[in-house]
């Protein structure tokens, strides 16, 4: 796989990450606000999901999609294997037990169809990196 497909594929993986991402943490919204009250506005939001306990499970995957946009962003050629670095990096997220996020994953998985359906996509989008 040559430059032009690697980021092809990496682009199609960021463009599935955003759904995904955005169901994740608004179904995380849902449970914080039953147990805390209503979040006030966006930028109370975003205060929370850089430095509340409750939604630190959602950052790295948040710091995932920040790194891939970087390696996105550069200009020089992408070598494969930087491609399938990210690959590995992301599988490695979305199953590691002992990390903070694969647990919540998949508890939100089991409960979310909005969180099935965009991790359907994703995956399709990952396979093809």
């Amino acid at each position: 796989m040559g430059d032009e497909h690697s980021r092809e594929h990496l682009f199609a993986l960021t463009e599935s990450l955003r759904p995904l991402h955005k169901a994740l943490l608004d179904e995380t919204k849902v449970e914080y606000e039953r147990d805390s009250g209503p979040i006030g506005n966006p930028a109370a939001l975003l205060q929370l999901l850089t430095g509340a306990p409750f939604f630190a499970w959602l950052r790295p995957l948040s710091g995932y999609m920040a790194d891939l946009d970087e390696l996105l962003d550069e200009p020089e050629p992408l070598a494969p294997s930087r491609a399938a670095g990210m690959r590995a990096r992301l599988e490695a997220l979305l199953i590691d037990p002992a990390g903070g996020f694969a647990p919540r994953y998949l508890e939100m998985l089991q409960r979310s169809a909005e969180v099935v359906i965009a991790h359907a996509v994703m995956r399709a989008a990952l396979s093809r990196v």
